[in-house]
């Protein structure tokens, strides 16, 4: 669920890196004629030695949060967790264990960047490398994504079983974040040689961490797609966006707490600083893991079916199977276009305003908070059209990708400078937010169980191609700024933008089309019995019929 990047020698590695590291390798007079790699004059003696152990109190923490869980499970064996509703399917206690989940990943994948191409270096390393370690995550995020998979079934859906995968994945993936920052901690004590081997050995415990943290993945998912009204979908996939542009938010922030709390006036080495970074990933982990346990029901009572009303926008759980699995993939290819767009603008941003435009490094964190932030003005003004009804979804979906294809017309070097960039980013990122949270909200709504596009196909597929397209935009997005400038990088994003927006037009136009031919009808179909005395909600013999009359 998180997303790396990965990026050769020839430029930076990451957007959060970059701004890191530029200001203490060169000055801001000299940012514009950067030409080459910004890592020659690093080698693993330019760094402290000073390692910080790890104190009493951390331990004791560590070690009640433990207990605590621990107690509480032994509890929850004879009686319902703590603070658990068996009453209702759906609860805002529940739904926030979701948002944390997408917080968490977020805040500590843009935790970890920072503090990354001193840490690789120290290590004997290459910043080619560093990009390697930020994005090697991801192989072991898909093969955890796919266990996840297998051991999920929707028409067998056991919620005391996903319970315990969720929470045994998650201690498990403590525990190995624990063991990552006892061997980062002590790696600059070792020689050179020896500091290669210890990168290959936190490199395999990073994938062994992925690979059970992202276990859960597929049946948290689904488990929220069963206690989630069809009605309520695209708003809370809208809020999970929210809580990823709060982690991106304020992981950094964070990490200048914690550097400051290690260091104390002192340099610190920056493998002991990683160190202690992992050290609050697992304290917040068992933080997470303590509500989740309290909260995550042992049981599941059904959703109450929603009435579907003859005047009331056509729902998606009415269109026919085959537009609704035209929908779901529909879906998935828009999980290539859109975080491709996104991705690239995380990494070309804090580049351009630092090469082209020579901006302070904290004036680039600052800008690019205020884009960041624009998302979420965005998406909370279209979650209060939608959820009053003020607005259709499919004319905000639709809506919200003509205005990112109108605000990508700003990337090109029109004379508007830094001005025109940020202008650009806000109405492009700020609207992929919106946007992916109604297109989740689609694709978790138009899958169907027992089918291949069902909701864990879906989920799956979705975010297999999220991951792939956050791994591959930054290369590419360094690559055309660092040798074609930024016009031809605009162009770049103005074709994906455009794929995006032609994927959401056909995606809509399949509601659009249905709405106009058979929302007269649906009363009556709604009332025809079939043979067995079940209602056909889906009207799939009559909508066939209209698709050969087009």
């Amino acid at each position: 669920m998180s997303s790396f990047t990965y990026e050769g020698e020839a430029w930076a590695d990451s957007w959060l890196q970059q701004s890191f590291t530029i200001s203490r390798i060169i000055s801001d007079a000299e940012v514009a004629r950067l030409d080459g790699p910004l890592t020659s004059h690093l080698t693993p003696e330019s760094f402290s030695s000073r390692v910080v152990e790890f104190d009493a109190p951390v331990l004791i923490c560590i070690a009640t949060l433990y207990a605590t869980l621990c107690a509480h499970e032994i509890y929850a064996v004879y009686r319902k967790p703590l603070l658990a509703d068996h009453t209702q399917a759906n609860s805002i206690w529940m739904q926030m264990v979701f948002l944390l989940s997408w917080f968490n990943a977020f805040f500590i994948a843009s935790m970890s960047v920072p503090v990354s191409l001193d840490f690789c270096l120290q290590l004997g390393q290459s910043a080619t490398m560093s990009g390697f370690y930020l994005s090697c995550s991801v192989f072991g995020t898909i093969v955890g994504i796919i266990i996840g998979k297998v051991m999920t079934s929707e028409a067998d859906f056991n919620p005391r079983r996903i319970r315990r995968i969720f929470i045994l994945s998650n201690l498990a993936s403590a525990l190995c974040t624990m063991s990552t920052a006892l061997v980062m901690n002590h790696a600059v004590k070792h020689s050179l040689a020896q500091r290669h081997i210890i990168f290959w050995v936190v490199i395999g415990l990073m994938q062994v961490t992925s690979v059970v943290a992202s276990i859960p993945t597929v049946p948290m998912l689904v488990c929220q797609a069963r206690i989630t009204p069809n009605s309520e979908k695209t708003f809370w996939m809208i809020m999970a966006q929210c809580a990823r542009g709060f982690g991106l938010l304020l992981g950094p922030g964070f990490f200048a707490m914690v550097a400051f709390a290690v260091k104390r006036g002192h340099d610190v080495s920056p493998t002991s600083l990683l160190a202690w970074v992992n050290c609050c990933f697992m304290l917040m982990g068992l933080f997470m893991m303590n509500y989740a346990s309290m909260v995550f029901p042992t049981e599941l009572v059904p959703l109450p079916e929603e009435p579907i009303s003859p005047e009331a926008k056509v729902c998606l759980t009415q269109l026919p199977s085959t537009q609704r699995e035209r929908i779901v993939k529909n879906m998935v290819i828009y999980s290539i276009e859109r975080p491709f767009s996104i991705a690239a603008i995380e990494v070309g941003t804090i580049m351009l305003l630092e090469v082209s435009y020579g901006w302070s490094t904290e004036l680039c964190g600052t800008a690019f908070t205020v884009v960041a932030a624009a998302s979420l003005v965005f998406s909370a003004i279209c979650s209060i059209l939608m959820s009053r009804n003020i607005v259709a979804e499919s004319t905000i979906f639709f809506a919200a990708n003509v205005v990112g294809l109108f605000g990508v017309l700003f990337l090109f070097d029109f004379g508007t400078g830094a001005a025109g960039l940020l202008i650009a980013d806000a109405l492009v990122y700020g609207m992929a937010s919106v946007a992916n949270g109604i297109a989740e909200g689609w694709g978790t709504q138009a899958a169907m169980p027992n089918t291949s596009f069902s909701v864990e196909a879906y989920r799956l597929q979705n975010t297999i191609a999220v991951n792939s397209a956050r791994f591959v935009s930054p290369i590419v997005a360094r690559t055309l700024l660092d040798f074609g400038g930024r016009n031809t990088y605009a162009a770049m994003q103005t074709l994906f933008v455009f794929l995006g927006t032609v994927t959401v037009y056909r995606t809509v136009r399949l509601v659009w089309d249905y709405e106009g031919q058979g929302q007269g009808d649906v009363k009556a179909t709604l009332e025809k019995p079939q043979k067995d005395g079940s209602l056909d909600n889906d009207n799939s013999a009559n909508a066939d019929s209209n698709e050969q009359s087009q």
